[in-house]
């Protein structure tokens, strides 16, 4: 990224996703403070996330996933799929105006912190794949403007909040693989939401879809099911682009595919969906940069993932 860009100090967006931008983000990217979209995920940038973003308060929309960033996060925002560790700062509750906060699939651990209560805006919360630990703070309760939150596939535990059954904007709740108890009123729940996970065949979800496993009633045979997310912006191109690869390559190691599914559901809305032959045997990330527990089987087949 060019030293100049810190001058445009009326700039309010930045999108360089998708390209070949290599080495650390710079430190004076903090001076923005205008910036209300920082996207620039895909590419090759390394190194830390300099503490000035953190200056980036009317940020609303930020990406850096799939990247090959490192070391503490800190107040921010899409870092998906990245080697971050350590716990989430407090300093991500002066974010007020973030819509969309994803940390997923990293080794960020420790307590979820209550300033996360003060994001009022949030819509997307995504947290899954993490090593996050105690119960949903009751400061959540703050967040009712929430549409989809996934904490999937960490330690967390107690009860669930029961303040999350009157979250009427709530459309996607994930909350599989972790250490819950008591009783939830689940009817509550589904009323308002269109996809709620607790069971056992959640195996994961991505940037553009959930994966579920299943049996094939006539062969017995296990599946694994990705549907779409339609609502989530370059799904649909995703589905097409993963048809498309898929139809033109083999490799004994690729999962194959049975069917791919493009109708529309009982509401009349798109559904897009692959089913693939369901393999036991936790995913290519898992395999690539394993952590302590990879050998665990259990724990590789609930982290099983499909192509992203």
């Amino acid at each position: 990224m060019p030293d100049g860009i810190g001058n445009l100090i009326n700039l309010e967006i930045l999108a360089a996703s998708v390209n070949q931008l290599s080495g650390p983000i710079p430190f004076y990217i903090g001076r923005l403070q205008k910036l209300k979209l920082f996207r620039a995920q895909a590419n090759f940038l390394s190194g830390t996330i300099p503490e000035s973003i953190a200056n980036l308060t009317m940020l609303t929309k930020f990406g850096l996933d799939s990247n090959n960033l490192q070391g503490s996060i800190p107040a921010s925002l899409d870092l998906s799929s990245n080697y971050l560790t350590g716990e989430l700062p407090v300093e991500v509750g002066k974010l007020k105006n973030l819509g969309d906060f994803l940390v997923s699939q990293n080794s960020l651990s420790s307590l979820l912190p209550n300033d996360l209560g003060s994001c009022a805006s949030l819509e997307k919360l995504f947290l899954y794949g993490n090593y996050f630990e105690g119960p949903i703070p009751s400061c959540f309760t703050s967040l009712r403007g929430l549409v989809a939150l996934d904490v999937s596939d960490n330690n967390l535990s107690g009860g669930v909040q029961e303040f999350l059954m009157s979250f009427v904007a709530l459309k996607y709740l994930i909350l599989s693989f972790n250490d819950f108890d008591g009783v939830i009123s689940t009817e509550r729940i589904i009323r308002n939401a269109t996809d709620v996970f607790f069971a056992q065949n959640f195996l994961g979800s991505g940037s553009f879809g959930f994966v579920s496993n299943g049996i094939l009633e006539e062969s017995g045979a296990t599946i694994a099911v990705k549907v779409l997310n339609h609502p989530n912006r370059g799904a649909s191109r995703s589905f097409l682009i993963e048809c498309e690869t898929l139809k033109n390559i083999r490799h004994r190691n690729l999962v194959k595919v049975l069917i791919a599914i493009s109708s529309v559901d009982y509401k009349g809305n798109d559904f897009k969906a692959l089913v693939y032959e369901f393999m036991a045997y936790g995913s290519l990330e898992h395999w690539l940069h394993p952590s302590n527990d990879v050998i665990n089987e259990s724990h590789t087949m609930r982290n099983h993932k499909l192509l992203p």
